[in-house]
């Protein structure tokens, strides 16, 4: 059995310690089930390290989105606190 780190990639995240039966440079099998070394919800590391990078790269990610995203409403709320009545 091979040991490796799962870092779960959902609301709460997590990193949990899984035992791999056997593993190619895509797939790991588990209890006779294959599953993809990296996919959006679980993704495999050969130590703790690596699937905790992994999860603080997406968290920061994340937050650079949201702070894009943030600064796009605010400049809309400033042009739209800018409109004036329109007179006929």
């Amino acid at each position: 059995m091979i040991e490796k780190y799962v870092a779960i990639n959902s609301y709460l995240k997590s990193i949990k310690c899984v035992e791999v039966e056997k593993e190619t440079a895509a797939s790991v099998w588990i209890n006779g089930r294959r599953g993809s070394k990296r996919s959006s919800y679980e993704n495999y590391f050969d130590t703790w390290q690596e699937a905790h990078d992994f999860l603080r790269e997406s968290a920061e990610k994340n937050l650079s989105r949201a702070h894009i995203i943030l600064e796009q409403a605010r400049s809309k709320l400033e042009l739209v606190k800018k409109l004036k009545p329109l007179t006929s």
